[in-house]
């Protein structure tokens, strides 16, 4: 299997070093973005990875069917069936902002905002209730499906995840 281009590699490196150092993820927040190749994805290492350290010798590459392994991300079947079920959305974050955790725990999230680089929000948040972490394929798919055509959705008490066409698109939102 040839080798991904090593610039994606980096990009997805600088993108997770950035969402860190804004305390977007921590030691549990993870990065994907889908490869030239539809049937693989990097993605930034699991839980217990300094992801403000992360380099392009960190990032892993996966197969859309590869399953979870210590020091993969937990949930990372969130990552593996957007990219299968939504191809053209090329990338995947899944943060826990404080601010985004906030919001989810209200009763009725807004939807107006007054900010330009809140454009992607939606008219509708889509708000995922379950209680449980996202680890397996089967719930995986149920937030693919709530997401529907939106770039976010919240995961109550627990962060959010971002879509975009590409990492960047992504990193913006």
């Amino acid at each position: 299997m040839p080798e991904e281009p090593r610039d994606l590699r980096v990009e997805l490196a600088t993108a997770t070093r950035i969402l860190a150092a804004h305390g977007l993820i921590g030691m549990f927040g993870h990065v994907s973005v889908l490869t030239e190749d539809p049937q693989r994805y990097l993605v930034c290492p699991g839980a217990g990875a300094r992801k403000d350290r992360c380099r392009s010798t960190d990032v892993l590459e996966l197969g859309l069917d590869d399953e979870f392994e210590p020091g993969r991300p937990l949930e990372l079947y969130m990552h593996s069936e957007v990219h299968r079920l939504k191809p053209h959305l090329r990338s995947l974050i899944h943060v826990h902002s404080p601010a985004l955790v906030a919001v989810g725990t209200l009763a009725d999230v807004p939807t107006d905002l007054l900010m330009l680089h809140g454009s992607f929000w939606p008219q509708v948040m889509p708000l995922w209730e379950e209680p449980d972490l996202v680890r397996d394929r089967a719930a995986a798919q149920r937030l693919t499906g709530l997401l529907g055509g939106a770039a976010i959705a919240l995961l109550r008490w627990h962060g959010a995840v971002i879509v975009g066409r590409t990492l960047r698109e992504a990193v913006f939102r």
